[in-house]
C-alpha cells in the first residue's frame, strides 16, 4: 500500500462499494428476495473510507490532516461559488430551452411534494450529507493522478474510473443509470471530471467541489426532462451530455490541458509519493 496508495485507494473504494451496489442490483432485479436501498447512501462514502484508511496507513494523522485541509477553504469569491453552485442549474435549463426551441415536446415536471422554493435547500442538503465520492475522487486520487500527469490527462483518468464505479448501477431498477446508454453516460462522467478539475485546480476548495457535486443531483431532480429515471432518455440528455462536452473543451481551449487554470494549481499539491 506504501509503494502504490493510488492503486490500493481505487481497488479498496470499489471493494467497499461494489458489494452493496450488486447485492441491491441483485435485488431490484429479483434475483435475491430483498434490497438494501438504505445502505447504497454508504456507496457514496467508499471512495472517502478508501481514502482515509490509504492515508492513515501511510501517512498516519498528518496525512489525513493534509487530506481534509482544502475542507477549510471557502473563500473562493463570488464568482467561483456562483459557478459552483448554480453552474449546473443553468446548464440544465439551457439544454431543457433547447429542445423547446427545437420542437421537442415539453417533458413533465418533476414529482415533487412541496414548492420549489423549499424543495432546492432541503434536496441539495441531502444530497450534499448522502455523497462523499468527491472526498476519494477529487480530494485523493486527483493530486495524485495530477503528480504525474497533466490535468487534462488525469481528469480523462478519473473519469473513466469514476464511471466504471457507477457501473452496477446500469442494472439497478429504478436508479439513474438504469435507463442511460453507458457511452452517453460515460462521455458525461468525462467531461464532467474535466469540469470539476477546473474548480478545484483554480479554487484549491475541496468545500466547492463537494457544493457542485451536491448542486448536480439537486439540480437535475428538479429541472424537467434531465433525471432519466422518470423520463427515459430524450432529447434534453442528449442536449445535455452535448453541452457537457463543450463545455469541457471550452475550458481546456481557454485554460490550457496542462493545468486547466492559469495559475499555479492547487490539485497538484500531494501528500504521498508520486507512485501509482
Amino acid at each position: 500500500m506504501k509503494r502504490y496508495p493510488l492503486l490500493s485507494f481505487f481497488i479498496l473504494a470499489f471493494a467497499f462499494s461494489w458489494p452493496i451496489m450488486i447485492v441491491d442490483a441483485l435485488g431490484s432485479q429479483g434475483v435475491l428476495g430483498f434490497r438494501v436501498p438504505l445502505l447504497l447512501v454508504l456507496m457514496g462514502y467508499g471512495p472517502t473510507l478508501a481514502a482515509l484508511f490509504v492515508n492513515g496507513f501511510t501517512q498516519g494523522k498528518a496525512g489525513i490532516r493534509a487530506w481534509l485541509r482544502p475542507l477549510l477553504v471557502w473563500r473562493v469569491g463570488i464568482l467561483w461559488g456562483f459557478v459552483g453552485i448554480l453552474g449546473m442549474a443553468g446548464l440544465f435549463f439551457l439544454a431543457y430551452q433547447l429542445s423547446l426551441w427545437l420542437g421537442y415536446p415539453a417533458p413533465s415536471a418533476p414529482e415533487i411534494p412541496m414548492s420549489p422554493v423549499l424543495a432546492a435547500p432541503v434536496l441539495f442538503i441531502v444530497s450534499l450529507l448522502i455523497n462523499g465520492e468527491e472526498l476519494g475522487w477529487r480530494g485523493f486520487a486527483l493530486p495524485q493522478l495530477q503528480a504525474r500527469f497533466s490535468a487534462l490527462t488525469a481528469s480523462l483518468i478519473l473519469g473513466i474510473i469514476w464511471a466504471g464505479f457507477h457501473l452496477p448501477l446500469f442494472w439497478t431498477v429504478g436508479s439513474t443509470q438504469a435507463g442511460q446508454p453507458v457511452w452517453g453516460f460515460l462521455l458525461s462522467i468525462i467531461a464532467s471530471s474535466i469540469i470539476v478539475t477546473w474548480l478545484y485546480n483554480n479554487t484549491g476548495s475541496l468545500l466547492l467541489v463537494l457544493l457542485f457535486h451536491a448542486s448536480v443531483n439537486t439540480w437535475s431532480q428538479m429541472i424537467p426532462g434531465i433525471d432519466t429515471a422518470h423520463t427515459g432518455v430524450g432529447p434534453i440528455y442528449w442536449l445535455t451530455t452535448g453541452l457537457l462536452c463543450a463545455t469541457a473543451v471550452l475550458i481546456t481551449l481557454l485554460f490550457g490541458p496542462e493545468n486547466l487554470a492559469r495559475k499555479p494549481t492547487f490539485g497538484r499539491q500531494t501528500i504521498l509519493p508520486k507512485t501509482l
